[in-house]
């Protein structure tokens, strides 16, 4: 009965302590004390190279290189926000080829993809960078923003009919039910062709939160000069 009652008495004192406690306001992470770590959102960023070996580089960090063949270069566990992303061509010769540096903006629990071939000069490289961002509206439809290098291409979707594109900037409405194929299409330029969507529906519904941005590089067909004897 004795240890009954002192039980009693420590209860509420430790009651009364906790009511008046300056710890009242620290938040304790319950799941870390019994060893269940809370997992951190992150963001990951997916790399093809169309040509030669790439080297990628985040925030002027080398992260890897990448083929053709080995393609792609997944770099997981990237902070959410943005990121400076940089891809150089390896070569034995200095300045080579032109780099590409781009800004971009990762969102939690999706994926960066970018794809390039990257060629001795801006005009003469081609590729495209997928990448999501959070809808204002959640309940509005899931839209594709396409932006292009160039202006006055046509567009196809699927094998829909073919858009001509007066500006840069292409707006649509993007079904997640199904992959989606696009082709970038412009008068002495070479096309670009490429799928947009994850391949399975479980990855591609996870979308439904975000918009779908492309920022697509088309490249100038070089220009075949023949000798002539004068």
């Amino acid at each position: 009965m004795k240890r009954f009652a002192v039980f009693i008495i420590v209860i509420v004192s430790l009651i009364l302590i906790g009511l008046w406690s300056p710890w009242r306001g620290v938040s304790i992470d319950f799941s870390g004390l019994f060893g269940i770590a809370q997992q951190q959102p992150q963001a990951g960023l997916q790399v093809y190279s169309l040509s030669g070996v790439l080297e990628v580089y985040i925030d002027n960090q080398l992260k890897g290189e990448v083929t053709p063949e080995d393609s792609p270069f997944f770099v997981d566990k990237i902070e959410p926000g943005e990121h400076l992303i940089k891809l150089t061509r390896k070569s034995d010769v200095p300045n080579a080829y032109w780099s590409l540096n781009k800004l971009i903006q990762f969102e939690q629990n999706t994926n960066v993809v970018i794809s390039y071939n990257l060629g001795p000069e801006e005009i003469f490289s081609e590729g495209h960078i997928i990448y999501a961002t959070k809808k204002a509206d959640i309940l509005k439809s899931v839209k594709l923003n396409i932006n292009a290098n160039v202006d006055n291409f046509n567009i196809q979707f699927d094998s829909l009919p073919i858009d001509k594109v007066s500006f840069n900037d292409y707006v649509t409405d993007l079904d997640l039910s199904k992959q989606h194929t696009i082709k970038l299409i412009k008068s002495n330029y070479e096309s670009l062709e490429f799928v947009i969507l994850p391949s399975t529906q479980e990855e591609r519904n996870k979308l439904d939160i975000y918009d779908l941005n492309i920022e697509s590089q088309i490249m100038l067909q070089p220009v075949n000069v023949e000798d002539t004897n004068i």
